[in-house]
């Protein structure tokens, strides 16, 4: 269901480096001395990110877990498009018309 993006930008002139990101994708920045590494860009799972899942109700997105054959809800909680077919991991896609 879609596809996931990111994207680094980085332009040595200004000392800037941009990042962007949409669906289950993260970026990180990696010293080549061995420092600590820097997030730049978090993922959008519904599962992990508290601020995803109150965006996503907020415009009117439905969440839940897919449900197994038994009927036990299971695997990550996911964005149920109108009509309740399929459902994605994560709430910013691309390539996916269902999930706009």
């Amino acid at each position: 269901a879609g596809s996931t993006l990111t994207c680094i930008i980085v332009h040595p002139g200004r000392r800037e480096v941009t990042a962007f990101n949409l669906g289950d994708s993260a970026a990180w920045m990696v010293p080549r001395d061995g420092s600590a590494a820097t997030l730049l860009a978090e993922d959008h799972r519904l599962d992990t990110s508290e601020a995803e899942r109150e965006r996503v109700i907020a415009l009117g997105g439905r969440l839940a877990h897919a449900r197994g054959l038994s009927g036990e809800p299971g695997g990550p909680l996911r964005l149920w498009p109108g009509g309740g077919v399929g459902g994605a991991a994560q709430a910013r896609v691309v390539g996916d018309s269902r999930l706009r």
